[in-house]
Order: C-alpha cells, then structure tokens, then sequence
C-alpha cells in the first residue's frame, strides 16, 4: 500500500461530542494518543440495538453559532476493540447509514473505511456500537477519525527517511485512575519522489502553500496502525525533467 494523504480531522475539539457514556473521557477521541481510549461505562450488553454511541456534531473554532457542514469520505478507528459498529450521518431530518460503514465481525484493533466514490456532506456524525471483540467488554476507542481523502503517491517513490521519538505522558481512566503512557512517535518523513506528473505536482504544492496540516498513513502493510497529523517543515526541491515532462520531487513533513 503507498503512503495515503488525507484532511485534517473533522473530529476535534471545537465539535459538540454528545456519548451515551464515559462523558470524562471523550477528549481522548481526538487527542492524537492512541493509546488514551474513550471507554463506555456500563454498556457491555451485546443485543443488536446498537445503544451505546457517539455523536459528533462539527463546529469550527469554537465560535460557529450553527452546525458545520463537512463533505468526507474516510471514516478512521485507532486503537479499539469493537466488532459489530456502523457510521451513520444526518440528513437534515433522520439518520442514514454511511455507505460501506456497517461493519460485523471486525477483529483488528485499526479500522480504516473509504468511500470516495459516495463522500457523504453533513452537519454530524454518530457511531453506533453493539458488539466487542472479547465478547460483553466496554466499549473503546483510542482515536476517531472523520476525513477527506486528498491523493496517493503511487508507484512514484525513491526513497525515504523515516524518523520516529517516543512521547510520553499521563492520563486519567473514567474511574479517576492515572496511567502513564508511551508511545514510539514524533513521526518525521523526508521524501524523495520520482517521475511525478504536473498534475500530482500541482496537489502537493497546493497542500505545502496552503500551511493546512494533514493526515498521512505513511504504509498499511509495514506500519498498519501508523497514521500522522503532519506540516510541512518548509523545504521543497523540484527538477523538471524535459526530455519525458516530468518532476523529481523532494520535501520534508514532521508531525504536529
């Protein structure tokens, strides 16, 4: 699989985030550490009418007076344990089913859907959940992950220079519990890439020009669970190739 660029989360702290249970620990939805899981209390019943959920209803820098409208199309879980799930988003008027988010008998603990070809628009989301992997456990979810997909750097790649720090840190279980957390990350990337067309050139320095940060799942077969909130650290090297009307491109991402 080649490394996959996507949005920002629409998942985020300025949202109105409204969960059956666990109100303590809905941050840990959307704070980058997959470690850290919002945890269900009290909902380990398994009976199919899916009660225990999450909703999400987008805003934009704490300041939206109304609901805001995202149009994505990849629906991401990091770090959970959930085996019968689905996505559903808010037409204006009732619930609908997200296409290709109605998921049964999961087993990994990395759930990463798309559906570019049906992207959904919509003020809100909710995840319904009923059933676990270890069958009548909480219910748990490291990261939430609401997204567009933007491109894919395909059979274009050189080389790469993959870093990684570990960061640690503390935080608080619904019970009250401190815990400690460690996790290998800091990702930084350089990028070589070769023989790229002026259309893909054109998207990826859009996306450095813009300053936007994004999402990258740099490999889903090496690093599975890997998938970074990252900005551009600045450097951009471009050779233009006339003879085949190609780019060799270089550039360097850190994460956020």
């Amino acid at each position: 699989m080649y490394p996959r660029i996507y949005s920002d989360n629409f998942v985020n702290k300025d949202d109105i985030i409204t969960v059956s249970s666990g109100n303590a620990v809905k941050g840990y939805l959307y704070d980058r550490k997959k470690i850290t899981r919002w945890v269900s209390v009290g909902e380990t019943d398994e009976n199919g009418d899916y009660s225990t959920s999450i909703i999400v209803e987008f805003r934009q820098d704490g300041y939206s007076p109304s609901p805001l409208s995202h149009t994505f199309d990849s629906f991401v879980l990091l770090n959970t344990n959930l085996k019968d799930f689905k996505l559903q988003y808010w037409t204006g008027s009732s619930w609908q089913n997200v296409p290709a988010t109605v998921i049964t008998n999961n087993t990994g603990s990395t759930v990463i859907i798309s559906f570019t070809s049906n992207p959904v628009g919509s003020t809100k989301v909710k995840l319904l959940m009923d059933k676990t992997i270890i069958p009548n456990q909480e219910k748990a979810v490291g990261e939430l992950l609401i997204m567009s997909f933007k491109f894919e750097l395909k059979d274009i790649l050189v080389g790469h220079n993959r870093k990684d720090w570990e960061k640690s840190g503390n935080y608080r279980l619904a019970d009250g519990t401190l815990e400690t957390w460690f996790e290998t990350s800091k990702f930084a990337l350089s990028q070589s890439l070769r023989n790229v067309n002026g259309t893909l050139r054109n998207k990826l320095k859009d996306l450095k020009d813009s300053r936007e940060n994004f999402y990258i799942y740099p490999d889903g077969e090496v690093w599975p669970d890997d998938l970074f909130l990252v900005y551009w650290l600045g450097e951009w090297g471009q050779e233009y190739q006339y003879k085949i009307g190609l780019y060799t491109i270089e550039f360097a991402i850190e994460e956020v």
